[in-house]
């Protein structure tokens, strides 16, 4: 029997390469006969960067190094972070560099330096910070994976650092975080369109989801990062009236793209700017040749630290899942905790949770290896 491994990373606990030695260990060792091919994969959050550098490594990428300061109530915060960078030859084959970010590297839920803040506090300025890096070095192509970020800002940080002007009821410069996205009443983006013009922007989001309301960055996603049940509808309401001002400022609707509310909004903010955003989960199924991996296998194993009601909201697992069924393969999810069973068992014909509803999350993140491996042995 062949398996193909191919997981997300458990967010917090276990990378996807880990993940995938964890399956590819359970499976083994209920049937040792098994063939078990490990694809690591991800969807534009957390380890986008690390599959995208063994993807490209044919095209020799280099990694780079950038500084991010941050002052939080007159306080310094540094800290470094990596993005990668390749050259890419296009259609014409002329080269020009690319630069890769991944966003979650940057104000990830995980990093200390956004979890030692509050919610109020973070903003998407690194993210602006990294690209500014990125741009003085002459490039003009960027590949930005949004997912798994602490922020709920709008893109209002990473706005600002490149050029943006926003300004609260005082004529005075709010704050590049959430705290100041509840203050803005009137923005220039005069001196960041200019910046910006002839560069070339790809998103990769893990949700296509739209910038407010039901299903939008702060009412799906806020509470998880912070925000309190009290607070959802105000931010909720600040957002759409930045959403107002941007876009009479570029004369477009931007708001109700797919994928605008990924990232606690960067979706937004990176649209306002031309970005081309797309699946993430699509795009790096094909930057790893995926289809040609399920074609080989008999299953198609994925999972994801916790699998919910998010994950049909174009997460890898389940755009893994449709891609395999295409195919007509077997797909096995087997996540840390598995939610939602009823709309999941649609996509796919097994569900293993590795811990059971109602585990402490720090011991199923401590246990994390173990647990997946023991649960990846009910396969076979």
């Amino acid at each position: 029997m062949n398996y193909l491994v191919a997981p997300d990373s458990f967010k917090g606990s276990l990378s996807s390469q880990q993940a995938a030695e964890a399956i590819r260990m359970g499976i083994l060792s209920a049937s040792p006969q098994a063939v078990v091919r490990m694809m690591p994969m991800a969807d534009g959050g957390e380890g986008t960067l690390d599959v995208m550098e063994k993807a490209l490594k044919e095209k020799k990428a280099r990694k780079r190094t950038c500084s991010i300061t941050l002052t939080i109530d007159n306080q310094i915060l540094d800290y470094k972070c990596e993005y990668i960078v390749y050259e890419d030859k296009g259609s014409k084959g002329n080269g020009e560099d690319v630069a890769c970010i991944e966003s979650a590297r940057l104000i990830g839920l995980n990093l200390p330096a956004m979890r030692s803040i509050s919610i109020m506090q973070r903003g998407s300025e690194a993210l602006g910070q990294c690209m500014l890096h990125a741009r003085k070095e002459g490039i003009r192509r960027f590949v930005i994976g949004l997912g798994g970020t602490a922020t709920n800002d709008g893109g209002l940080g990473m706005l600002m650092q490149l050029g943006m002007q926003a300004l609260d009821k005082h004529g005075e410069r709010v704050s590049p975080d959430l705290a100041g996205l509840l203050q803005v009443c009137s923005i220039d983006m005069c001196d960041l369109l200019s910046e910006f013009r002839g560069m070339e922007l790809t998103v990769l989001t893990d949700v296509q989801s739209q910038l407010s309301g039901p299903s939008g960055a702060t009412l799906m996603f806020g509470g998880q990062k912070g925000i309190s049940q009290a607070q959802l509808a105000g931010v909720d309401m600040a957002m759409n009236t930045f959403a107002d001002q941007c876009e009479q400022a570029v004369g477009q609707k931007k708001r109700d793209m797919p994928g605008s509310g990924a990232a606690g909004g960067l979706g937004f903010a990176l649209g306002l700017l031309g970005a081309d955003i797309v699946s993430g989960s699509t795009y790096m199924m094909r930057m790893l040749d995926v289809e040609k991996a399920i074609a080989w296998a008999d299953w198609v194993v994925t999972g994801e630290g916790r699998s919910d009601a998010q994950t049909l909201q174009g997460k890898l697992p389940c755009q893994l899942a449709l891609e395999a069924r295409k195919l007509d393969k077997k797909v096995a999810l087997v996540s840390g905790m598995i939610d939602n069973t009823l709309e999941l068992a649609m996509y796919f014909d097994r569900l293993i949770p590795a811990s059971e509803c109602g585990t402490s999350v720090d011991i199923a993140m401590q246990q994390a290896h173990a647990r997946l491996c023991e649960a990846a042995s009910s396969l076979p």
